[in-house]
């Protein structure tokens, strides 16, 4: 049985080591995580142009043609989407501990909602800007300038976007604030009625053990 005295709560947290040794720990996991989930990102979104024949030859293309540094085309702005997980657990504690007079269960749900809402207004542009810098490294090579030889010459081709700040400016411009915000709606939709759920069905399964 669980003692509610032995319930940790926000303010049994050393936050300086959480807002520190957390996002550290998890950056270095993401370092080594990262270049599979670039080469997997890539051959998800290739279509007209076999651009790579597998897991295995997108790795050496990449490696031959970007080098290392292309296995982290995206890295950087990715990396901050930590600031939409702690922003989520800020948010989900303050807001849990301002209806300390209502149910767990409610405090759980509503609170839990709303982090997921204000989280998801961080990630969304987060992952937006690293996925287009993700695919940005396909630009550069070889193999794709000769598929686009033999396509109709209709556009001019665009020279590849390798600094964050440019590839912000280059969304904005061309698609305003709205550029930033592409499937808000659905993963809003889909993570805060989730993280809503969640936290209520812990809150309550906490409390039915505590009794």
């Amino acid at each position: 049985m669980i003692s509610p005295s032995n319930a940790i709560e926000w303010r049994h947290i050393d936050l300086k080591k959480y807002y520190t040794i957390g996002p550290t720990v998890i950056i270095c996991v993401r370092g080594l995580l990262y270049p599979p989930q670039l080469i997997k990102t890539r051959l998800q979104v290739q279509t007209q142009l076999n651009v790579y024949q597998g897991a295995w030859d997108a790795f050496k293309n990449i490696v031959r043609l970007e080098g290392i540094r292309g296995l982290y085309k995206g890295f950087l702005p990715y990396n901050f989407g930590l600031l939409g997980g702690q922003v989520y657990i800020t948010t989900y504690e303050l807001i849990r501990n301002s209806l300390r007079h209502h149910s767990t269960t409610t405090r759980g749900f509503v609170a839990g909602g709303l982090a997921s809402l204000v989280g998801q207004s961080i990630v969304v542009p987060i992952d937006v800007i690293s996925q287009r810098m993700m695919m940005e490294g396909q630009r550069t090579s070889h193999v794709v300038a000769h598929a686009q030889e033999e396509m109709p010459k209709k556009k001019k081709k665009r020279k590849p976007i390798r600094n964050v700040s440019k590839m912000i400016s280059h969304i904005y411009h061309r698609h305003g604030l709205s550029g930033f915000y592409r499937g808000y709606v659905a993963s809003i939709l889909t993570y805060a009625p989730n993280s809503a759920i969640w936290w209520a069905s812990y809150s309550t399964s906490t409390d039915w053990a505590v009794r």
